[in-house]
């Protein structure tokens, strides 16, 4: 510095420093220790076990910030960027979390009962036993989100897109999923009783074994839906696309079927008994070793169907098209057959609406 001014060295001295500091301490971590309030920049930060309850953080920048078992119970969180947070067994009931980014977030465990998720985000978020019940996910996005054994009773989904979403062992018994997108979801073992799903669609979906008792299905497409084992009993599924579903051993007793599609659909071994399939289309089905005693079949389309070894006891199937079946070995016994169609249908050692047996090569006619 020999020969330079005094005011000159102090200038440079100062800029040294300046640039020192900038060097030690990032915008990042100064900014963790900003108040809350709205859009905060807390990202990446480490907020772990804070009290947050009530507090208004709506536009609030909380990307990879990490609020595990953080108190956000009726917070405001509109509009905020949870992307990649850690939000496992995090607090956030009532909380208001519309229109807020939570992308690939991980809320394990997390409480959300009854808090506003509308319109938000939660594509490949990790839900895992977190508890929603009672939520309101209108429009929410959480196509590929796993939330295997999440509590999502009463929950609001209408109109949510759940594409490719995980919910085995899910609770959603009397949830609201009206209009909802479930192409190709996983909710095999989940709980659907009582549930909403007039007019959603389930193509592809696996719904093994799942608990759809008393649910709500009218205008559904389950076109290809795996729904083996599983309990619909007493369902509403009035003009359902169930074309080539699989429905072996599922329970649709009493179940409302009227003016559904079950082209081509696995039904072997199915319970039906006292099912509405008024008008129905199970053309090409498989039915064989099923249950429809005393089903209301009248007007259906069962051209070509295999109900071998099918119990049609007490059935209606009035005007019901039955030609090419196979009925080999079937129970007709108290079956209305009143302008049945049974031309080519097979009738091999069938049970015969008076009870009698037909005979071996029986077509069209008991002989």
């Amino acid at each position: 510095m020999i020969g330079l001014p005094r005011v000159f060295v102090a200038m440079i001295s100062a800029g040294h420093l300046a640039a020192m500091a900038s060097l030690t301490t990032s915008p990042a971590e100064a900014a963790c220790g900003d108040p809350a309030g709205p859009k905060v920049d807390w990202h990446g930060c480490n907020m772990e076990g804070v009290v947050l309850s009530g507090v208004d953080l709506h536009n609030a920048n909380l990307q990879s910030v990490n609020l595990t078992r953080a108190n956000l119970s009726g917070a405001n969180l509109t509009s905020a960027n949870f992307t990649s947070a850690n939000l496992t067994n995090a607090v956030l009931p009532k909380a208001n979390l519309t229109s807020a980014n939570l992308t690939s977030a991980n809320l394990t465990k997390a409480v959300l009962t009854g808090a506003n998720l509308t319109g938000t985000t939660l594509t490949t978020a990790n839900l895992t036993n977190a508890n929603l019940s009672s939520a309101k996910l209108f429009t929410a996005s959480l196509s590929g989100a796993v939330a295997t054994g999440a509590d999502l009773t009463s929950a609001n989904l209408s109109s949510a897109t759940l594409t490719s979403a995980k919910l085995g062992g899910a609770d959603l018994s009397n949830a609201k999923l009206g209009s909802a997108n479930l192409v190709d979801a996983k909710l095999n073992g989940a709980k659907l009783g009582g549930a909403d799903l007039s007019g959603a669609n389930l193509s592809t979906a696996d719904l093994g074994g799942t608990n759809l008792e008393g649910a709500k299905l009218s205008g559904a497409n389950l076109h290809r839906a795996r729904l083996s084992a599983s309990n619909l009993h007493g369902a509403a599924l009035g003009s359902v696309d169930l074309g080539g579903a699989d429905l072996g051993r599922v329970d649709l007793g009493d179940a409302n079927l009227r003016g559904a599609n079950l082209g081509r659909a696995n039904l072997v071994a199915a319970k039906l008994g006292g099912a509405k399939l008024i008008g129905a289309d199970l053309n090409g089905a498989d039915i064989r070793s099923a249950n429809l005693a005393g089903a209301d079949l009248s007007g259906a389309n069962l051209y070509g169907v295999n109900l071998t070894g099918a119990d049609l006891g007490g059935a209606n199937l009035t005007r019901a098209n039955l030609g090419g079946a196979n009925l080999a070995g079937a129970n007709l016994s108290g079956a209305n057959l009143s302008g049945t169609n049974l031309r080519g249908a097979s009738l091999d050692n069938a049970r015969w609406t008076d009870g009698r047996q037909c005979k071996s090569g029986s077509a069209g006619t008991c002989k």
